[in-house]
Protein backbone atom coordinates (compact mmCIF):
# COMPACT_ATOMS: atom_id res chain seq x y z
CA UNK A 1 0.00 0.00 0.00
CA UNK A 2 2.45 2.44 1.01
CA UNK A 3 4.68 1.72 -2.61
CA UNK A 4 1.52 2.98 -4.74
CA UNK A 5 1.19 6.88 -5.25
CA UNK A 6 -1.92 8.42 -5.67
CA UNK A 7 -1.17 8.56 -9.25
CA UNK A 8 -1.17 4.75 -9.58
CA UNK A 9 2.75 4.40 -10.06
CA UNK A 10 4.32 1.36 -8.02
CA UNK A 11 7.64 2.27 -6.77
CA UNK A 12 10.43 -0.12 -5.42
CA UNK A 13 14.60 0.25 -4.56
CA UNK A 14 16.36 -2.49 -5.46
CA UNK A 15 20.21 -2.83 -4.06
CA UNK A 16 22.51 -2.45 -6.72
CA UNK A 17 25.28 -4.56 -5.76
CA UNK A 18 22.74 -7.58 -5.26
CA UNK A 19 21.63 -6.61 -8.89
CA UNK A 20 25.14 -6.65 -10.13
CA UNK A 21 25.26 -10.51 -8.83
CA UNK A 22 22.29 -11.30 -10.31
CA UNK A 23 20.31 -11.24 -6.93
CA UNK A 24 17.04 -9.28 -5.81
CA UNK A 25 16.92 -7.59 -2.77
CA UNK A 26 15.30 -3.94 -1.47
CA UNK A 27 17.50 -1.87 -1.01
CA UNK A 28 18.96 1.81 -2.49
CA UNK A 29 20.77 2.63 -5.52
CA UNK A 30 17.71 1.05 -8.73
CA UNK A 31 14.41 2.78 -8.17
CA UNK A 32 11.97 1.60 -10.35
CA UNK A 33 8.73 3.09 -10.81
CA UNK A 34 5.85 1.16 -12.90
CA UNK A 35 2.34 2.44 -13.91
CA UNK A 36 -0.26 0.24 -12.53
CA UNK A 37 -3.37 -0.85 -14.27
CA UNK A 38 -6.66 0.13 -12.94
CA UNK A 39 -10.28 1.15 -13.95
CA UNK A 40 -11.25 3.08 -12.33
CA UNK A 41 -7.56 4.90 -11.68
CA UNK A 42 -7.82 4.51 -7.60
CA UNK A 43 -5.27 3.66 -5.54
CA UNK A 44 -7.27 1.45 -3.91
CA UNK A 45 -7.92 -0.52 -6.84
CA UNK A 46 -4.04 -0.13 -7.87
CA UNK A 47 -2.89 -2.08 -4.96
CA UNK A 48 -4.95 -4.80 -5.08
CA UNK A 49 -4.24 -4.97 -9.03
CA UNK A 50 -0.20 -4.80 -8.00
CA UNK A 51 -0.57 -7.51 -5.08
CA UNK A 52 -2.38 -9.93 -7.43
CA UNK A 53 0.74 -9.26 -10.24
CA UNK A 54 3.03 -9.30 -7.91
CA UNK A 55 1.91 -12.76 -5.63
Amino acid sequence: DQRVDDNCSFFISLDKQAAYRDEVRLGQGITLRAKVEAYPAKKEAAVENAKEALS
